[in-house]
């Protein structure tokens, strides 16, 4: 009997901090053998990753969407698809998992990813929410979609942490060719695959898109606030250490945690080190 092929995964990081990468080789050793994790190492506010693996050029995936990341003076905020979609696309997978640095998980990883092996849905992220739901979201004013795209498919998400099926990153491409779609990614993305009729899960919050068997089983937030606050994947406050560094000051276990800010470099562990590869040897 063969052994399934592990899903594909992208970790994206901005930092080259020993702290981050201990961070991700905690993530890869708790989930070896169900996510075959890349390390995406952006520029900054720029499109241009360093990674171990080729992806195709983003001007050429979206390149709507690309002209308008360059308007707004570059991914920060909300053109983050820019720079994940082609590295979707170039793994091939049946499903991606898209992670930032950032997001931590107060358990092992493999109990959080395990169970959502099976769903098959195109788009797993989290805060899944009708615009009715959360008229004072930030970016609603920036949100723009084309005339045959009905009221009710329109949607935010909170996108730290989501999984993309292929099939659905491939349509997101064909989509976005339309300059009447603009905004946050956290808006296109959701609205894109609820008018295209794939399939929307949330990862476990609450919500008419989260199955009954995860109803909060795996996140905590108020989508109806600015900052999604109070809860334990939330926008704002951070939180300094990652759970391996700190897990007394994680107060739910076995829940997701947004953000954590590791800027100081140094952890509790010892000083700082920056890496000097995208992906540095294990």
């Amino acid at each position: 009997m063969s052994t399934p092929c592990p899903t594909a995964g992208i970790f994206i990081s901005h930092q080259r901090s020993m702290r981050v990468w201990r961070h991700f080789r905690r993530l890869v050793h708790e989930t070896t053998g169900l996510i075959k994790w890349q390390f995406v190492l952006g520029s900054g506010n720029g499109v241009r990753s360093q990674t171990r693996f080729r992806y195709p050029e983003p001007q050429t995936v979206l390149p709507s969407r690309f002209q308008q990341m360059q308007h707004n003076g570059g991914i920060q905020p909300g053109f983050l698809d820019v720079v994940i979609v082609p590295c979707v696309l170039a793994l091939k997978g049946e499903h991606v998992w898209v992670m930032e640095y950032d997001v931590d998980y107060s358990g092992c990883w493999a109990d959080f990813f395990a169970p959502l092996a099976e769903t098959p849905a195109d788009v797993l992220t989290s805060t899944l929410v009708h615009v009715s739901e959360c008229e004072d979201w930030a970016h609603w004013p920036t949100a723009a979609f084309p005339a045959w795209v009905d009221v009710r498919h329109v949607h935010r998400a909170f996108h730290p942490l989501m999984r993309l099926s292929s099939r659905f990153a491939r349509a997101y491409t064909m989509m976005m060719l339309d300059p009447d779609w603009g905004g946050h990614s956290e808006f296109t993305i959701p609205t894109a695959a609820a008018a295209a009729g794939a399939v929307l899960e949330d990862l476990g919050g609450e919500g008419t898109f989260t199955p009954p068997a995860r109803w909060r089983a795996s996140y905590e937030n108020t989508p109806s606030h600015p900052d999604l606050s109070p809860g334990t994947f939330v926008w704002r406050p951070a939180r300094e250490h990652y759970f391996h560094e700190c897990p007394q000051v994680f107060p739910v276990l076995d829940r997701l945690y947004h953000p954590v800010k590791p800027c100081g470099g140094a952890g509790p562990a010892g000083g700082a080190r920056p890496f000097r590869d995208a992906q540095p040897p294990p």
